[in-house]
Parts: structure tokens; C-alpha cells; sequence
């Protein structure tokens, strides 16, 4: 458990060059209200479309997780943080995991540039059989200041196609495209009492309850398990020519090429909750951090551009 906490205090940040981003802890566990895989910008303000997810894997019976959950009043669900075998940050954040068994698997999180888009993978180093990776995205559709219950306007409603899934959470609320290269389940629930513990330190409101339509399965011993999590208007646009496979693979490609130009400023590993302290006690101050990232980066592109 001593790990665990550590690895909490510990925070990375994905930015989009748009306003938007992704970020958590090292731990996996989201202790802030904007603590999120796909948080997007739009005209009326900063939006968390979906908040994070649960992932698990079946191998010879067991049961070995990916992910953790701090639930009310205190209760940690989930032992994907006491799984983490190691954590890099650079050109994106990158996790193993490893289990007693012998099985390791790899997970990477990485963000599009100047698109509300974020791409998941993950990869079977060892195992001693068959893996079934299963993942269950839970989404929200709020304000990313503020803090989402359950509720009878949520819509759970599926638009199901090879490859990909859509949901309309909210009419007034961007929807959210899946892009996979797995098998997709339709299995709606309300989770609830997440627990988000920098707000509680700070006495602020700390729960939440998030909805999760359903789960997307791969066999993680056959190939690399790619989920990519998009604006619906985006993915209908541009990722519409290419399969999750293919879109991971290029998505790779550019943060590669923005990581070359210095843009690896944008993807922040904060080691303690202290560089965060300004964020902590004023909002504002992450538009200031987020701006600072892209003004360092385009200052690094304009250097490397002068010396070719």
C-alpha cells in the first residue's frame, strides 16, 4: 500500500494543443475532478467525456487487474496499483504490470495533437497461456469542475458497428466514439461513490457515480489490444478511413514526431503533489500550465525548424 500512496502523489498530463487533455496518477487511480482519459475543450468550457476505466485480464482462471478505484468512504477497488511493475513518462505514459503468475503486460496512454482524441494500448509481454483482455470505459458527460450522480436523462443508447461504438450520454453534450480493434459487449451500469481525494483534502465535494454502457474484450495473447476514445464528430470526420490498429499506429507516429521537436513538454510527469499546489487551490492555474507547455513546445519546434 505504501506504493500505492506514492505512486498517487505522482501525476502525468497528456495536453491536446486544443485546451483538452488527458491526465492521472501513476497509480491509475484519479484523485481530481479533471483527472480523465478524454477531457475535452468546447465553446462553453472544458468537458470530461470519459473519466477513466476498469481493465482486467483472464489467464488460467485468474482474475489479474489493471486498474484501481478509491470508492466512498476510503475503500481502494480494484489492485491494478499494487500491480505496477514500472512506469516511464517519456515520449507518453507507459505502464508495466506485473503479476505473480509471471504474466507482464505493457499499457500506453497517449493523446493526438490538435485533436480530441486519445488512444489506449496494450500489449502481453509474458504469459503462461491464453489472455482475455476485457476493459469497461466509464463516461460522464459534465463541466470538468464539476461532479456527475446518477441519473434517469443518462442515455445508454449504443450505436454498434464493426470496429467501433457511439454513445450519445447528453443531447447538449458532445458525443463519444470508440474506435477498437476487439468485441464489444452492451452491458449499461451506474457505478457509484468514486472517491476523489485531493478534493477531499481540500474539503471540497469528492463523489461521483459514472455511467459504463458496456466492455470491450480482445484475446491479448493473439495481438495488441488498441482502444482509441474520440469526439464523435472527430472520429466521423477523420478516423473514419481506418481501423483502431491503423489510427493507433499513425496516432504513434505523430506524438513521435511532436516528441522529436520538444513537444514532450506537453506530456507532463509531476512527481509531487507540491508542483501542483497552484492547481490545487486555483482552477485558472491549469489553463496557465497548459499554455505554458504549448508556448515551451512551439519555442523548441521554431529551434529545431532553424537549425535544419
Amino acid at each position: 500500500m505504501n506504493s500505492v500512496n506514492a505512486n498517487s502523489r505522482k501525476e502525468w498530463l497528456e495536453a491536446d494543443g486544443l485546451g483538452g487533455f488527458a491526465s492521472g496518477t501513476v497509480a491509475g487511480l484519479r484523485t481530481r475532478r479533471y483527472h480523465a482519459l478524454l477531457l475535452t475543450a468546447t465553446p462553453t468550457g472544458r468537458m470530461v467525456l470519459v473519466n477513466g476505466f476498469d481493465a482486467w485480464v483472464e489467464t488460467n482462471g485468474a482474475r489479474l487487474e489493471l486498474s484501481s478505484q478509491w470508492y466512498a468512504p476510503g475503500v481502494l477497488g480494484g489492485l491494478g496499483a499494487e500491480n505496477i511493475e514500472s512506469f516511464e513518462s517519456s515520449p507518453w505514459p507507459k505502464w508495466i504490470y506485473k503479476f505473480t503468475d509471471g504474466t507482464r503486460i505493457q499499457q500506453e496512454i497517449f493523446v493526438a495533437d490538435k485533436a480530441p482524441v486519445t488512444c489506449v494500448a496494450w500489449r502481453l509481454l509474458s504469459a503462461a497461456g491464453p489472455a482475455k483482455l476485457t476493459v469497461r470505459p466509464f463516461l460522464s458527460g459534465r463541466d470538468y469542475h464539476a461532479l456527475h450522480r446518477s441519473n434517469t436523462a443518462f442515455r445508454f443508447d449504443a450505436s454498434i458497428g464493426a470496429g467501433r461504438v457511439a454513445w450519445q450520454p447528453y443531447h447538449d453534450v458532445p458525443g463519444v466514439t470508440a474506435l477498437h480493434n476487439g468485441t464489444y459487449h452492451h452491458d449499461p451500469h451506474w457505478y457509484l461513490n468514486f472517491l476523489y481525494q485531493s478534493e477531499q483534502a481540500r474539503g471540497l465535494d469528492c463523489e461521483e457515480d459514472l455511467a459504463t454502457p458496456g466492455s470491450v474484450s480482445w484475446q491479448l495473447d493473439a495481438a495488441e489490444a488498441d482502444l482509441i476514445v474520440a469526439t464523435t464528430e472527430y472520429a466521423a470526420d477523420i478516423l473514419a478511413q481506418s481501423g483502431a490498429a491503423a489510427c493507433v499506429g499513425q496516432m504513434r507516429e505523430r506524438a513521435q514526431d511532436r516528441e522529436l521537436v520538444g513537444g514532450d513538454i506537453d506530456r507532463l510527469a509531476i512527481e509531487d503533489h507540491r508542483h501542483l499546489r497552484g492547481i490545487e487551490h486555483e482552477p485558472a492555474d491549469l489553463d496557465g500550465l497548459l499554455r505554458r507547455s504549448r508556448l515551451a513546445a512551439n519555442a523548441s519546434h521554431v529551434r529545431a525548424n532553424s537549425s535544419e
